[in-house]
């Protein structure tokens, strides 16, 4: 069974990947990636179409399966299963997987196998990659180790992270930048 939320934009969802398509189009993109999953897809053509690249869909761009959490929010969770939502929120455990979905170390896992992809297909390329906001943080806090370990951080809708990678290790050049950006 599919646990990934799956949801398509709202008007201002379109709106904000307009604005940032636009900011992205004065920037030298070599390749683009998105999620396969439909809001990010959405996202990744209006892009598209504003810097000339064709989107690349992979599931490993997909948001963490939140398994049995689905498509609720934290308070929601927090509410019907408070046992579970201490072990979730609490990141030291990377095994842990009460949620029914992908433990961190699966997504970490996920991420790194990218990455390594990435690097062997697109030597000094710049890539852009368009995904999920928890994807974003918990991979650039855990796995690349560029973030405070056991912090959180809402990671904006249609935000911009750019990420520099220099004699082999990565370093954070900007964090959920949404300059330009139509928040609700």
């Amino acid at each position: 069974m599919n646990w990934h939320s799956d949801v398509g934009l709202s008007e201002t969802g379109k709106r904000e990947a307009a604005q940032v398509g636009a900011r992205l189009s004065k920037m030298d993109i070599d390749a683009m990636y998105v999620s396969d999953l439909r809001r990010t897809c959405e996202t990744g053509a209006i892009i598209a179409e504003l810097i000339h690249l064709k989107p690349i869909e992979t599931p490993f761009l997909r948001e963490r399966n939140l398994g049995k959490f689905g498509d609720m929010t934290l308070n929601e969770i927090k509410d019907k299963w408070p046992d579970l939502f201490d072990q979730f929120i609490d990141d030291s455990d990377l095994d842990w997987n009460g949620l029914e979905g992908e433990s961190l170390r699966e997504l970490h896992t996920r991420f790194s196998e990218f990455l390594a992809q990435l690097s062997h297909e697109h030597k000094g390329d710049s890539i852009l990659l368009v995904t999920h906001s928890g994807f974003l943080y918990t991979n650039i806090r855990d796995v690349l180790g560029l973030l405070p370990p056991n912090t959180r951080i809402d990671v904006e809708h249609t935000s911009i992270t750019i990420l520099e990678k220099i004699d082999g290790s990565y370093q954070l050049k900007v964090f959920n930048d949404t300059k330009g950006t139509v928040q609700d």
